[in-house]
């Protein structure tokens, strides 16, 4: 995947908002394999902060600050529970229990 690739949902000074697809790190690898905050990075020109992962075979929206002041905003309203995370998945078939 190449940064011009990423679908970014809204920009602004402090944050980024994109969709991973599934198959990509949130993180970059210890073997130099590029995940999202790699080319999110270098598309901008600057390093940005992660701030939440998804798994490598989860794709979803993930948000990312562009500076340290948003940085420090966002990860305590994590920290605090202000920050809404929702997980849908999708079957085929239809589950025998609820759970």
């Amino acid at each position: 995947m190449q940064k011009n690739d990423l679908k970014v949902l809204f920009e602004d000074e402090d944050i980024t908002v994109c969709i991973k697809p599934k198959g990509l790190l949130s993180e970059d690898a210890q073997t130099g394999e590029k995940g999202i905050i790699g080319l999110l990075s270098d598309r901008a020109g600057k390093p940005l902060h992660l701030l939440h992962r998804l798994d490598r075979n989860v794709g979803g929206v993930m948000i990312f600050a562009n500076n340290k002041k948003s940085a420090g905003i966002l990860s305590t309203d994590i920290a605090e529970g202000r920050f809404f995370k929702e997980y849908l998945a999708v079957t085929d078939g239809i589950p025998e229990n609820e759970r």
